[in-house]
């Protein structure tokens, strides 16, 4: 049975607009217009009267399609049933490849109401699975925002209402997701104080860590003691820190606290190349979780989204 978020088309709906999700594609200069509004309307919604939207398993498709170019574009994934109007599966009017002149494509002929879209991230950080249906749930749950420099998914939980003597919050605390898709991780970087790591959920997240003086370092956060997991651990500050879920884990739910907390003068990010020449032993890792390129400062954060 088609769930009643999905207006009935005039053509009989195929199995696979079963979907727990939706995308829209999106370029890097429209995504102020998406992220800071409360309703984005795309250029062809004037044009054609609605908003192009497409499944996970038709994405790869429009992209060889509509987008030659994808070193700019952006996924934004949309809860359909946090959509304020219903979706409408039907054929498109643009011209299509005759094997996909049969198939059904979401349209939305409204402006979309943003607090639909649970993520919004870079396409090559968008993987070729399905996003988990437990992922799913918590990115609805929690309204994640992503880092910048790093991407990851996180979003502030407290903030101290004193401050030091240099007006920054005493402490702060965050929830954090690890997943695989979609991409989520941490890249390296180092903070001015401590931070206290704490897993919550799902599968183990590694740590990997660069100390001063070269040494190299991984930690297993997770639930089970009996494979040498641990659900606490303290990185000193000064130390550079990347991570991610384990290899062959979906997501792993964390958090972070610090005391003094965290604000954008106290993280510094440097790129592969930079860590590569100062720690030559541990290129194989930074070559993986360091960043390749572009702006390594934190400028400033993306306003907190309201947690359902």
């Amino acid at each position: 049975m088609v769930k009643a978020w999905y207006a009935r088309p005039k053509q009989p709906l195929q199995s696979n607009l079963m979907t727990h999700y939706l995308i829209h594609l999106i370029s890097k200069s429209q995504l102020a217009a998406l992220t800071s509004n409360a309703l984005y309307a795309s250029e062809s919604l004037t044009s054609e009267g609605y908003i192009h939207l497409c499944t996970h398993e038709q994405m790869q498709r429009v992209v060889a399609m509509f987008y030659p170019d994808t070193s700019n574009l952006y996924v934004a994934v949309v809860a359909p049933e946090l959509l304020a109007n219903p979706v409408v599966f039907e054929p498109s009017t643009l011209e299509l490849p005759t094997f996909a002149k049969d198939e059904l494509f979401p349209h939305y002929y409204h402006p979309l109401n943003t607090d639909a879209i649970i993520d919004v991230v870079e396409y090559s950080a968008y993987q070729a699975t399905p996003i988990a249906e437990r992922v799913l749930a918590l990115l609805k749950q929690h309204r994640f925002n992503r880092l910048p420099i790093e991407g990851t998914l996180y979003r502030q939980t407290w903030q101290s209402a004193e401050c030091t003597a240099q007006g920054t919050p005493l402490g702060t605390a965050m929830l954090g997701l690890f997943c695989q898709q979609p991409e989520s991780l941490s890249r390296f970087h180092k903070l001015s104080y401590d931070e206290v790591w704490h897993h919550y959920q799902g599968d183990a997240l590694a740590l990997y860590l660069i100390h001063p003086d070269g040494e190299e370092q991984q930690v297993i956060l997770g639930q089970a003691a009996s494979r040498g997991e641990i659900p606490q651990f303290v990185v000193p500050a000064g130390v550079w820190q990347a991570g991610r879920v384990v290899a062959g884990g979906s997501y792993a739910l964390y958090g972070c606290t610090m005391a003094p907390g965290f604000h954008i003068e106290c993280f510094q990010a440097a790129t592969a190349t930079e860590l590569c020449a100062k720690y030559p032993k541990a290129k194989v890792i930074i070559e993986q979780l360091a960043i390749t390129d572009g702006d390594t400062e934190m400028h400033s954060l993306p306003p907190a989204k309201n947690s359902s």
